[in-house]
């Protein structure tokens, strides 16, 4: 018999070890990112793809939460990581089916949009698609 760990202990195992990850800069100290952000997200997986619409915010210290609501189905699903200096995001995103990683840059355009491709992983490292966002700061 397989163990299925509820979304809630994933969720937090995620957080862990997200706040153990680092790539040589520190968290803490402004990406120049922070606020609240509305937008849109696009999610390409194999022959799948989902969009909608999302919201998130950034804080000074680089934290970053959010949810996303899929536009044909209505379903919700949420994220969190952190974004450091150099504005690369690392994220936990919880589908309602499933949880994958995130991890890519975010930057601000042209136009003072928040945008970003993130590659996903399974919980496995498998690659699983992207995750693509585009926000305008709220």
């Amino acid at each position: 018999m397989r163990y299925r760990a509820p979304v809630w202990m994933v969720a937090a195992l995620g957080i862990a070890a997200l706040a153990g990850c680092g790539s040589g800069t520190h968290v803490g100290v402004s990406s120049g990112l922070e606020g609240s952000y509305t937008g849109t997200y696009l999610m390409v997986e194999l022959a799948d793809s989902q969009t909608g619409d999302v919201e998130l915010s950034i804080s000074y210290d680089g934290r970053i939460a959010g949810t996303f609501v899929d536009s044909a189905t209505s379903a919700k699903g949420t994220f969190f990581g952190t974004v450091n200096t150099m504005r690369r995001c690392r994220l936990l995103i919880v589908y309602p089916t499933r949880t994958v990683s995130g991890e890519g840059d975010l930057a601000l355009s042209d136009t003072k949009r928040l945008v970003g491709v993130l590659a996903q992983k399974t919980e496995h490292g498998t690659p699983a698609g992207s995750f693509n966002l585009d926000c305008a700061l709220h």
